[in-house]
């Protein structure tokens, strides 16, 4: 993505703000912690929940439909 500023204090405020926004990533990624599990535990319960209309008051019948 490009930002486009018409100030150059307003360019270096986005620059030095963008540097500390990876900063913190960088940050935050080295002291995570891995989530414990086993990938054999994984199961997948497909429901097609998110296929057809939800805006109705009937809820079933606008999935159902699709």
């Amino acid at each position: 993505m490009i930002e486009i500023i018409f100030s150059d204090s307003a360019c270096g405020s986005l620059k030095m703000a963008q540097k500390s926004a990876e900063e913190q990533n960088r940050l935050e990624w080295e002291n995570s912690v891995p989530l414990s599990g086993n990938t054999k535990d994984v199961f997948g319960f497909h429901l097609m929940l998110s296929v057809g209309d939800i805006a109705n008051d009937d809820f079933i019948g606008g999935r159902q439909n699709r």
